[in-house]
């Protein structure tokens, strides 16, 4: 299961949306640091999809339904993600 974190920026009445995969651990923070630069916004919370296409399918429910649980694991936003990706590459080490 990946893990997917989607943007939005709105220039002259027009939405774009991106979406980044969190596990290209690597390449998503860069290509995270650049869509914030370009003005994009993070909408929502991390989806756990099996690919993008289910991402994106998941993604659009949650729009129409924000309310709707079955979409995320509560309790899993991406604070939490980066903050257990750093404990385990520090290992014993405090943060």
């Amino acid at each position: 299961m990946s893990t997917f974190q989607f943007y939005k920026r709105t220039i002259e009445s027009q939405s774009e949306i991106r979406n980044l995969c969190v596990e290209e651990e690597d390449d998503f923070l860069t290509r995270r640091e650049k869509l914030l630069a370009q003005g994009f916004e993070v909408v929502g919370w991390l989806i756990y999809a099996p690919n993008e296409e289910v991402a994106i399918a998941r993604f659009n429910d949650e729009m129409k339904n924000p309310l709707t649980e079955s979409i995320i694991t509560p309790g899993h936003d991406f604070t939490d993600y980066i903050y257990k990706k750093l404990k385990s590459i520090g290992g014993k080490k405090k943060l």
